[in-house]
C-alpha cells in the first residue's frame, strides 16, 4: 500500500506539472482561446448615434451595387461583401452589431429572417423583386439594428400595398412613443396598422415589433403584443421593426435605431426607405471603377489608380480612396482617371481592398473592389514556415466570440489558412492585426478553405464569432493553420514567449497547436482531461492514505 500511496503522490505531481505546461508553453508561438468576452451593458446614445449613421451610409451605398444586377451577376455575398467593406472603412468596429443580412425570396422562414448569403446565389431582378437587407455597424462596442426592403421594376402593386402599409405603421408606432406610454397601446398601433394584411390567410405580421439596443443587437426590453405591462424610459435605445412576410416568399421590412426624449423619440437611422428611395431602376445611372496598383512593396511610394465609369456622365467633384487605414483624397489626372500615391509600410496589410467614395452633386457611391497585385517581398523575407502553426477547435456551440491569439517574435508576418470549415449562417471568423483592426473576414460560406492576408507584425488575434446557441449546432469542427515570413537572418533562433493573457479554454472548445519546429505533434490544451486526471489520482491518494492508516 506504501507503494501505492508513492505512485499516486508522483501521478498527481505529474498532472499539475503537466497542467503548468499547458499554461506556458515552450515554443515559439502561442495558440490561446480565451473564454467568451464578458457581457457589459451599454446605452451611449452618442456611439449608437454614429453607429446608426454609419449603417445608414452603408445601406445607401448598396443602391449601386443592386443596380448593377441588371446588367451583371452580382451575387448576394458580393453584396455583403460590399456593404462590409463600407461599415468598417466609414468607422465601425472590426465585429460589427451581426452578420450583415441579404434576403431574397424563400429565405425569410428560417429561423429569424435567415440569408444564405450564397456565394453562388445571383441575384435576378426579374424572378426575385425584392431584396431585404439588414445591417448594424458597431461603435465603441453599441450595436444598432437597421432593415431596408429595396424592390426591383417586376415588383408588383400588391407587394408595394403592403410596404406602404408597413411604412406608415413604423412612422406611428415612433411618433407615439414617450416615456410613460404603455406597450399595450403601441401594439394596438401595430396591429391596427396592419389589419388590412393580418386578417388574409397568406400573411404573417410582427407581432414582435421592437427591442432594446446595447452591447448586443437585441437586449431587453422586448416589445411585442403579449409584453409585460412596461412602458419606454428616457434614454433607451431601441429597434423599432415592421414588417409582413407572404406564403409565397416575399418579405417586407422596415427597422430604425431610436432614442427615446423627454417628448418622444429620434430617429438615429436615416437611411432612405420611401419607395422612389428604395426602388432600383435599371434606367439609372451605372456606376463603376477599375483598379490598379504600381510599385506594390513595403518601402516603395505605391500608386494606386481608378478609372470611373458613369453612364450618366455626370461631374465628379471628389474622389477618395480608403486604403485599409485612412480615406485620401484622389488627384484628378485625365477626366474620370484618379489616382493616390502613399509610402506602403508594414502597418498595412499585404493585400489591400480598395474602396472608391465618389461624390456627385446629389448621390455618393462607393465601389469596392480588390486590388489586383501582389506583394512583391522575395527579397526580404524567407519562404512560408513548414510545417505550419496548426490549431483545432471542435463544437464551438456556445455563444461567442472566442479568441486565438498567435504570436512569433522571430516572424515579421502571419498568414492564415482555413480548413473544413463549416459553421452555420452568421457565424464569423474575424481576423485582427496587433491594433485589433479586422483586416480580413472568413464567412461561413466561403468554401472548404480560404487564406488570410499577410498580417504585419508578429501578433495575429482570430476571433470566432459563433451566434448559435447549442440545441441549434454551431461551429462543428474546424482547423486552421498559420504561417509564417520570416526575417531574411539564417542566425534567427526561436523566442520563447508567455502571452499575458489567460490560457483557460471554454468547456465547449477544444484547441491545439503544434508544439515543435520540426514536426506536427499536437498538444493538447483540453482542461477537462486535466481535471478528469487529478480527481482519480487523488482519489488513489486518499484511498492509500485511508489503507494505510487503518
Amino acid at each position: 500500500m506504501r507503494h501505492l500511496c508513492r505512485y499516486g503522490i508522483w501521478l498527481l505531481l505529474g498532472v499539475l506539472i503537466f497542467s503548468s505546461l499547458n499554461s506556458q508553453v515552450s515554443s515559439p508561438y502561442q495558440a490561446v482561446c480565451e473564454p467568451p468576452f464578458s457581457e457589459k451593458c451599454i446605452s451611449s446614445t452618442v456611439d449608437a448615434a454614429s453607429a446608426a449613421y454609419i449603417s445608414s451610409i452603408a445601406l445607401s451605398g448598396a443602391r449601386n451595387i443592386l443596380r448593377q444586377a441588371y446588367e451583371r451577376p452580382i451575387t448576394q455575398l458580393e453584396i455583403t461583401n460590399h456593404i462590409d467593406a463600407i461599415l468598417r472603412a466609414e468607422g465601425s468596429d472590426g465585429e460589427l452589431s451581426f452578420p450583415t443580412l441579404v434576403m431574397t425570396q424563400d429565405e425569410f422562414i428560417w429561423p429569424y429572417c435567415h440569408s444564405n448569403d450564397d456565394a453562388d446565389h445571383t441575384i435576378n431582378p426579374s424572378t426575385e423583386p425584392v431584396v431585404t437587407i439588414r445591417v448594424g455597424a458597431r461603435v465603441n462596442g453599441q450595436c444598432v439594428d437597421t432593415y431596408r426592403t429595396f424592390f426591383f421594376e417586376s415588383v408588383t402593386q400588391e407587394i408595394l400595398d403592403a410596404y406602404s402599409s408597413v411604412l406608415d405603421t413604423e412612422a406611428a408606432v415612433i411618433d407615439a412613443i414617450e416615456p410613460g406610454v404603455s406597450v399595450a397601446d403601441l401594439d394596438a398601433i401595430v396591429q391596427g396598422g396592419l389589419s388590412d394584411f393580418i386578417s388574409l390567410p397568406d400573411f404573417t405580421y410582427s407581432e414582435y415589433w421592437g427591442h432594446g439596443l446595447g452591447d448586443f443587437a437585441i437586449v431587453e426590453p422586448y416589445l411585442f403584443f403579449e409584453t409585460e405591462p412596461t412602458t419606454p424610459t428616457e434614454g433607451q435605445l431601441l429597434g423599432i421593426q415592421i414588417w409582413l412576410y407572404h406564403d409565397d416568399g416575399w418579405f417586407v421590412r422596415v427597422e430604425d435605431s431610436v432614442v427615446v426624449t423627454s417628448t418622444g423619440v429620434e430617429v438615429l437611422s436615416d437611411a432612405p426607405k420611401q419607395i422612389d428611395d428604395v426602388m432600383i431602376l435599371s434606367s439609372s445611372p451605372q456606376v463603376d471603377a477599375s483598379f490598379s496598383a504600381l510599385n506594390y512593396e513595403y518601402g516603395n511610394e505605391t500608386t494606386v489608380s481608378a478609372s470611373i465609369i458613369d453612364d450618366a456622365l455626370r461631374t465628379i467633384p471628389i474622389v477618395e480612396f480608403f486604403d485599409g487605414k485612412a480615406w485620401h483624397t484622389m488627384t484628378n489626372d485625365v477626366s474620370t482617371t484618379f489616382s493616390l500615391s502613399y509610402l506602403l509600410d508594414y502597418s498595412y496589410a499585404s493585400f489591400i481592398r480598395g474602396i472608391l467614395r465618389i461624390e456627385f452633386s446629389n448621390d455618393t457611391v462607393y465601389i469596392v473592389e480588390e486590388l489586383n497585385c501582389d506583394l512583391i517581398s522575395n527579397h526580404i523575407f524567407e519562404e512560408e514556415y513548414d510545417p505550419p502553426i496548426k490549431a483545432i477547435v471542435e463544437q464551438v456551440t456556445a455563444e461567442g466570440p472566442f479568441r486565438y491569439v498567435f504570436v512569433n517574435f522571430d516572424a515579421e508576418m502571419l498568414r492564415v489558412n482555413f480548413f473544413n470549415v463549416y459553421p452555420p449562417p452568421g457565424d464569423q471568423f474575424l481576423v485582427r492585426d496587433s491594433e485589433f483592426n479586422v483586416v480580413y473576414e472568413y464567412k461561413w460560406n466561403l468554401g472548404a478553405a480560404d487564406v488570410s492576408p499577410w498580417v504585419p507584425g508578429n501578433i495575429l488575434y482570430i476571433d470566432v464569432i459563433s451566434t448559435w446557441s447549442t440545441e441549434l449546432g454551431g461551429v462543428n469542427h474546424f482547423y486552421f493553420t498559420v504561417d509564417l515570413m520570416w526575417i531574411l537572418d539564417t542566425n534567427a533562433t526561436p523566442t520563447t514567449i508567455t502571452p499575458t493573457n489567460s490560457t483557460a479554454t471554454s468547456t465547449s472548445t477544444t484547441t491545439s497547436a503544434t508544439t515543435s519546429t520540426t514536426t506536427d505533434t499536437l498538444l493538447f490544451l483540453d482542461l477537462s482531461w486535466i481535471l478528469i486526471g487529478g480527481i482519480f489520482c487523488t482519489s488513489l491518494v486518499a484511498i492509500g492514505i485511508y489503507l494505510r492508516r487503518k
